[in-house]
């Protein structure tokens, strides 16, 4: 059974693998979990900062 932390991983895994594509459309500079940034949640997510500085927060939380 597919766990909140294995989408979180899978998704950080294929932003690594677009930060690193010539052509960065998103302009990524920057991905790590909660844990990484310091950030205590109850659920699981991530922290996308952008090359303008801009930091976005997703959250992976089951729904069912």
């Amino acid at each position: 059974m597919m766990k909140e932390r294995d989408i979180m991983e899978y998704l950080l895994h294929e932003l690594y693998i677009h930060m690193e594509e010539e052509g960065n459309e998103l302009d990524i500079y920057r991905a790590d979990s909660f844990d990484s940034f310091g950030i205590m949640a109850n659920e699981q997510g991530f922290v996308v900062t952008t090359n303008d500085g801009s930091e976005y927060q997703i959250f992976i939380v089951k729904n069912r």
